[in-house]
């Protein structure tokens, strides 16, 4: 599917309960597409490009962090808008919430922003890498917080404990770190890595957060930009720069490539039935593909 207007989409987010996909793009376009027939539902204009989305599975609203430094509530009925008053030093490049739904986390350059979405305040920040943040993910299971950066570290917070907020602190990568995302192995959860040269680790949380092995460099004909995560608990797609692999990780086994022709995959989605994956690419095309 193409996507109208010449704008580049920069981040994607699907509303599996409300069959929704909601788009961000340079020009600060948000719109709404139904799904399946993908058509444009709703649509707004913001001031500034769209960096982040989060929805909180409450059907009713969704927060977006822009490249101006602000973070907004949209409603989704009608895309109304309100917009907390505190202003970052740089763009909100993602967002994620906490187990409670009352808190959200953000990061900014290298720091971890804590916002209140009842009191609609930002509560405090704190300095969390020597460089630059690239990922973060709430661990829910755990109540702590993951980030990764530009520094090669993956950090495990407490957030909300003043006296001893880094639980842990792990320097393995040789390459700064891209992407950070957990899956579910042998019913424990897991963390997973993404290095700029294409290392991908995996990450054991129990007892200890400590490196597993499940993926053979020799494997991959090419090298992993980024990586999507089925709610199946079974699969990983692994996105190159013209297409992407299926990894199953319960057997360690690698799909054939899929090829996006003449594309490079800038976003990649799993749907949550495990066998459709949403690319966007930068001829402005959403395409959808059966995996099964």
């Amino acid at each position: 599917m193409q996507i109208t207007g010449t704008a580049t989409v920069t981040v994607i987010e699907i509303l599996h309960d409300l069959n929704y996909i909601l788009t961000g793009n340079t020009l600060g376009e948000i719109v709404i597409w139904k799904m399946p027939t993908m058509s444009q539902h709703m649509s707004i204009s913001n001031d500034a490009i769209i960096k982040s989305f989060c929805y909180l599975y409450d059907g009713k609203s969704f927060y977006c962090g822009d490249g101006e430094s602000y973070l907004h509530k949209f409603l989704m009925k009608n895309l109304s808008r309100q917009t907390f008053s505190h202003k970052l030093e740089g763009p909100i490049e993602q967002i994620v919430t906490g187990y409670d739904g009352i808190l959200l986390y953000s990061f900014c350059n290298n720091n971890i922003n804590i916002w209140n979405i009842d009191s609609f305040t930002h509560v405090f920040d704190f300095e969390a890498h020597k460089e630059n943040i690239t990922k973060i993910l709430y661990l829910r299971e755990y109540k702590l917080l993951a980030s990764v950066s530009k520094d090669k570290t993956l950090s495990i917070w407490d957030p909300l404990n003043e006296e001893e907020r880094l639980k842990k602190s792990l320097t393995d990568h040789k390459n700064s770190i891209k992407h950070l995302d957990t899956c579910v192995l042998n019913n424990n959860q897991v963390l997973f890595t993404i290095c700029d040269k294409g290392e991908l680790c995996f990450w054991s949380l129990d007892n200890d957060v400590s490196k597993i092995t499940l993926l053979n460099k020799n494997m991959l004909e090419d090298i992993p930009i980024t990586v999507a995560y089925c709610q199946d608990k079974k699969h990983l797609i692994l996105v190159v720069e013209h297409g992407f692999y299926v990894y199953e990780y319960e057997n360690k086994s690698v799909s054939d490539l899929f090829t996006v022709e003449e594309n490079e995959i800038t976003i990649c989605k799993y749907f949550g039935d495990g066998t459709t994956v949403l690319c966007y690419s930068k001829n402005n095309n959403i395409d959808f593909w059966e995996c099964d």
